[in-house]
């Protein structure tokens, strides 16, 4: 189940997690939620990340650092990944229809 604190300041946006990440340095559990259509393209580091079981549908990562996320059966359909680092995440039966993986690093991705 998610952490529903996390989950809220994710929502806020970008900018304020990475302010309160860097301030807390959590253990990022959002297993379960839903971010269907949630914006979070940019150079930002989402490393570790927890959503198994979520829906992340629709949503943006371009350009995101989501290295070593564990994405497992996660509802990934329609992402923009492009010129992502997904290096090391565990993508085991997640669902990827129509995601644009380009230019998208993929360095020991399960």
């Amino acid at each position: 189940m998610a952490n529903k604190k996390q989950l809220e300041i994710l929502k806020k946006g970008v900018r304020a997690w990475n302010k309160w990440r860097i301030k807390n340095r959590p253990v990022i559990d959002l297993s379960g939620a839903n971010l269907s259509g949630i914006d979070l393209g940019s150079h930002d580091v989402f490393t570790h990340l927890d959503v198994h079981h979520g829906d992340l549908s629709k949503s943006d990562f371009s350009h995101a650092d989501l290295g070593g996320a564990v994405l497992v059966n996660t509802d990934l359909m329609d992402c923009n990944f492009q010129g992502a680092s997904l290096s090391g995440c565990d993508l085991w039966g997640a669902n990827l229809d129509g995601a644009n993986l380009r230019d998208a690093l993929l360095y020991d991705t399960d």
